[in-house]
């Protein structure tokens, strides 16, 4: 299940195509999780004038390519990039590959799809009519602004400098790459845990506060709860940024637990069951209720919380659009939160307390 808008793309069949063949020959994908397109043998182009040469069967000999046409043109929108790539099938048992692999189908060609296939075995290969024979994917496009600076002393320093081919291989460490982008995002998951462990201060939640005979919570001289062991705080950051933040406190025009107590332990409910009882939004839920008041796009966005969230919460963040779940190791409790979150396909990185001071 896509979390973005799904993309249109209006294809048209050329002209004398007949619409059942038109039906046929879109591309389609043939499993759930595909992410390839299937491009089918239509006819044969000309390489130079695009013009129809010829119908299939033919035979493909050993180190001989031919122009294949897909019986169709594709408007791809703008901001979306159409790749034309070889079918592994035929690249593995038969050796046909396709001579451009990548192709690329820009926004602007309005002209029918062709796929260059290469013959590199030593076998011929016959194409039939409606074979499928290449791929298309599509991604997003990043199109960016060039800048010029007076001197290369002025780009950014990196580990590697100007090593050019090769020069990532030996001399240095194993994985190393990959060891010092796992550290930058540690770090930052670091610092945003320290964060959200600041906003769950803000928790007015009193369970497993110390109380006084009336069931009301007891303060320290600083005017803090004594005992409380529910200050659960949630971040939300885009890059380095915090988007949005909230902690574990009651809903609007709830009489505040400070005051009545805490409902779940008049109840002498076990912690972890019942949750439903507690008249308080959990800090997940306050943070993406303040996300959504705000407007703000939770699309790519981090979501970084001082405890496991409950199975209410983890299938709430299963369905946003989110790269990563960051959460401190040893909560209060464990509700499953997290193996939903990593169904739905979202990381899942964990912080040792220790990391955090």
């Amino acid at each position: 299940m896509q979390n973005r808008r799904t993309p249109l793309i209006m294809v048209s069949g050329i002209e004398g195509m007949s619409p059942g063949d038109m039906v046929k020959f879109v591309p389609q994908r043939k499993s759930r999780d595909a992410v390839g397109y299937d491009v089918k043998a239509y006819h044969i182009l000309d390489r130079k004038t695009r013009e129809v040469i010829g119908h299939f069967p033919v035979t493909i000999y050993p180190g001989q390519s031919i122009l294949v046409g897909a019986g169709y043109v594709a408007a791809i929108p703008e901001g979306i990039d159409c790749q034309v790539r070889p079918r592994s099938g035929l690249a593995a048992r038969h050796g046909i590959i396709l001579s451009n692999a990548p192709g690329t189908v820009d926004p602007d060609y309005r002209g029918e799809i062709g796929c260059l296939l290469y013959n590199t075995s030593e076998e011929s290969y016959t194409v039939e009519f409606g074979d499928r024979i290449a791929q298309l994917i599509f991604t997003p496009i990043i199109l960016p602004e060039f800048k010029l600076v007076a001197s290369t002393e002025l780009l950014p320093k990196t580990t590697r400098g100007d090593g050019g081919f090769g020069s990532t291989g030996k001399g240095m460490n194993d994985g190393g790459g990959d060891e010092e982008y796992r550290e930058a995002i540690k770090v930052h998951d670091i610092a945003l845990m320290k964060a959200a462990l600041l906003v769950g201060e803000g928790s007015n939640c009193v369970r497993g506060c110390k109380m006084d005979d009336n069931g009301v919570p007891i303060h320290d001289q600083d005017g803090r709860f004594i005992g409380q062991s529910r200050k659960i705080g949630c971040v939300i950051a885009r890059g380095r940024s915090i988007v949005a933040s909230g902690c574990n406190e009651q809903y609007p025009g709830c009489p505040p637990c400070a005051e009545v107590g805490c409902v779940r332990e008049k109840e002498k409910i076990p912690s972890g069951t019942q949750l439903e009882r507690c008249n308080a939004i959990h800090a997940e839920d306050m943070a993406m209720n303040n996300a959504l008041i705000s407007g703000i796009n939770l699309n790519g966005c981090i979501v970084v919380c001082t405890a496991e969230p409950c199975r209410s919460c983890a299938r709430k963040l299963a369905g946003l659009p989110i790269d990563a779940l960051v959460v401190l190791h040893g909560g209060y409790s464990t509700c499953e939160g997290i193996e939903i979150v990593e169904q739905a396909g979202i990381q899942v990185r964990i912080i040792d307390p220790s990391e955090v001071g």
